[in-house]
């Protein structure tokens, strides 16, 4: 009798498999959900390909014609073909229900990307990207009909402006991407750059009207795109999330984005003077911007830009600063350390300098002398890596055996500063941090209580951790009282 093989065990870990795009058909709800996690699978940009690329295929569908009745397959030929036509009746409405709540999904996941054209433009094909601004423009109700002369931007509705904005923008950046083809241009999207042409200078006087008036606009999240699209749907859901704080942008940011976009299609139009008019008027608002929202700008591109601008006109214009916070870096440690630490904080958001320059500097610092600002240069590399994921180094943990409430106070600080506004995943890592350096010095609690990272927490966990914080205190009282008595005994 032949011996028995033993099972082959599985040959890798039970991973969950990724999530398909049909899934969140059934659930509205799941797509936030799903983006919400640290490295999304698949990530926003996939997920808005695959579901514009199938609102082109049900739209396709729906545009041939219907099967013809009586077909040889007599097993659904009821009598004279009524009940067939019935049942196609109610499949294309099934059909353009599906449909319109891919176009949803697709806007809630650009809501998603905070309408960054850069993330849409690079990764949408032009026929996609149109049709997903049309889309906006179509669930914001912006008035496209209207004449511009009658068109009043200043006081619309947010989700309309921004939808205008928006879409104006995305057409004259495609006919400037366009300017230089890297292959040959498909007779369908030449056929598509036609018709944004001859709209051209509809797009220009919209956007160059933004740049006269003040006004600030707030972005529309998912959940204002799902109110917008009422998009209902058969499958049981979970009731629709709260309102979210949406993000708002101000004058600055819109007039030096709109600014930047026109110089750049002025420029590939050859009217010099126009594109050096708007560089400059960019280059005086760029300082003024420290956390953008919805103005993201390619500072190399944008310097040769000037400089090109100058050359032809010679027009004196303020170049934007180049500088790098490594340079800014080197600076202040050419100027006795002066204005380090805020640079530090800069870098542990924007992370342009390597850490073994940054740990070299760190011990630099310590042979100048200084304790208090040793602390403080030591507290932003570890926030550094904390940030990044990387374990913080053992040296820095057993430091906070012996500091001030005073310092602490500062790695509170510094920690919100450096997480406010960052990904999700980032301010994961913070918590995380934060929680273990609480367990391990309770003391630091009250301190992080009164603090503004204690934002980052919700009120369950830190009631949580305030039961653990008692539970340990108990436990420690105990021991103590355990150990005074074997002591009295011997």
């Amino acid at each position: 009798m032949s011996e028995m093989v033993p099972r082959r065990p599985p040959s890798r870990q039970d991973t969950p498999l990724p999530v398909v795009w049909y899934e969140f058909l059934l659930n509205p709800n799941l797509l936030q959900q799903h983006l919400s996690k640290d490295d999304p699978d698949p990530n926003a940009v996939q997920l808005m390909a695959h579901f514009l690329g199938n609102v082109c295929l049900q739209q396709s569908a729906q545009q041939l014609p219907p099967p013809v009745l009586g077909g040889q397959n007599t097993e659904f030929n009821f009598g004279n073909g009524i009940a067939a036509v019935q049942n196609n009746v109610t499949t294309n409405g099934v059909e353009k229900k599906r449909t319109k709540m891919l176009k949803s999904l697709a806007l809630q996941t650009a809501a998603h990307l905070d309408w960054n054209l850069n993330t849409i433009q690079n990764n949408l094909p032009m026929h996609l990207g149109h049709g997903l601004l049309k889309d906006f423009l179509k669930c914001t109700e912006a008035p496209i009909d209207v004449p511009l002369e009658s068109l009043d931007i200043s006081d619309m509705y947010d989700p309309p402006a921004l939808a205008l904005i928006t879409y104006h923008r995305w057409c004259i950046r495609l006919l400037v991407s366009e300017s230089f083809p890297a292959k040959p241009t498909k007779p369908s999207t030449l056929q598509g750059l036609g018709y944004i042409i001859d709209s051209l200078e509809n797009s220009v006087l919209l956007l160059e009207s933004i740049l006269n008036i003040e006004r600030t606009i707030a972005l529309p999240s998912h959940v204002k795109i799902q109110q917008l699209a009422n998009v209902s749907i058969d499958a049981q859901t979970e009731p629709m999330e709260k309102e979210l704080e949406e993000l708002i942008v101000n004058s600055v940011e819109l007039h030096c984005q709109i600014a930047y976009d026109l110089g750049s299609l002025y420029f590939h139009h050859n009217k010099y003077l126009d594109a050096a008019n708007k560089f400059s008027l960019v280059s005086q608002l760029l300082p003024m911007i420290s956390d953008p929202v919805y103005c993201f700008i390619d500072l190399p591109k944008f310097t040769g830009y000037c400089a090109a601008c100058r050359h032809f006109k010679d027009i004196p214009m303020t170049m934007p600063s180049s500088k790098s916070l490594h340079q800014e870096i080197e600076q202040s440690r050419r100027a006795n350390y002066q204005g380090l630490v805020d640079l530090l904080i800069a870098d542990n958001k924007a992370r342009q300098t390597p850490i073994t320059f940054r740990n070299s500097l760190e011990k630099e610092v310590l042979v100048s002398g200084s304790a208090s600002l040793y602390f403080e240069v030591c507290t932003c590399n570890a926030i550094h890596h904390v940030l990044s994921g990387i374990p913080v180094p053992t040296v820095y943990t057993e430091m906070l055996q012996s500091i001030s409430d005073q310092q602490w106070n500062f790695l509170f600080k510094t920690c919100w500063l450096c997480s406010e506004k960052g990904p999700k995943h980032e301010q994961k890592n913070i918590k995380t941090f934060l929680r273990d350096i609480s367990c391990a010095y309770r003391h630091s609690w009250p301190l992080l209580c009164n603090s503004d990272v204690k934002q980052l927490f919700s009120d369950k966990e830190i009631l949580e951790i305030t039961k653990q914080q008692d539970i340990a205190q108990l436990a420690l009282s105990a021991v103590t009282v355990k150990r005074q008595r074997t002591d009295e005994y011997t």
